[in-house]
């Protein structure tokens, strides 16, 4: 039996393209969001929820590892 992911991670569109994007420049970022992603499906609440919404939304930093290799 497999467990289901606590939290649902959403990802929109505006956020999908700009990802493209920015992946073209830095090939890690992908992997440098997979591991912030699974924390918040298994509950971990990296950084404060941002009130009013409506939604539980919750800006991150992410480090990226591209930007340390230069």
């Amino acid at each position: 039996m497999t467990s289901l992911p606590l939290i649902q991670v959403l990802a929109s569109s505006t956020f999908l393209r700009k990802l493209r994007i920015l992946a073209k420049k830095y090939r890690n970022i992908r992997n440098d969001l997979k591991p912030v992603i699974e924390q918040l499906k298994n509950g971990g609440l990296p950084s404060a929820q941002i009130p009013g919404t409506g939604y539980a939304v919750f800006k991150l930093r992410i480090k990226n590892s591209d930007t340390s290799l230069r």
